[in-house]
Order: C-alpha cells, then sequence, then structure tokens
C-alpha cells in the first residue's frame, strides 16, 4: 500500500511495495521520479519492466489504477 511522508524538496514523497513471486520490491516515488535500488528511473512502467523483464503499465503493476 502507498504511504505518504514530507512532501519537502529532495525527500521521499510515497514509498510502494509490491509482491511479485513471492519476493517484496519497495520503490519510493521522489521529485526526480521514481527509485528503486539507489537508481532513478523516468516512469513507474520502467521500474515494472526493470523487476519483471517484461513492458508493464507501472501504475496498474503497483496497485495504483485498476
Amino acid at each position: 500500500n502507498p504511504t505518504t511522508t514530507s512532501p519537502a524538496k529532495g525527500t521521499a514523497m510515497t514509498k510502494l511495495n509490491r509482491t511479485y513471486k513471492g519476493k517484496t520490491y519497495r520503490v519510493t516515488i521522489t521529485d526526480r521520479g521514481p527509485r528503486y535500488r539507489g537508481k532513478v528511473y523516468t516512469s513507474l512502467s520502467s521500474v515494472a519492466g526493470a523487476i519483471t523483464g517484461q513492458h508493464r503499465n507501472g501504475p496498474a503493476w503497483f496497485g495504483l489504477r485498476p
């Protein structure tokens, strides 16, 4: 479930958790973009693709859209 913290510039605003194939993946949404494993990506879809190895609709994959 997404959680919200302080929206101060340069800090994390939202944290997303997604369990996939028995492993939990954590992504932090920053003012620069989604950060996963220390790398800032251009989109949630890019992160979902890095995790699954396939193109995915990132917001839907992380449960933000139906």
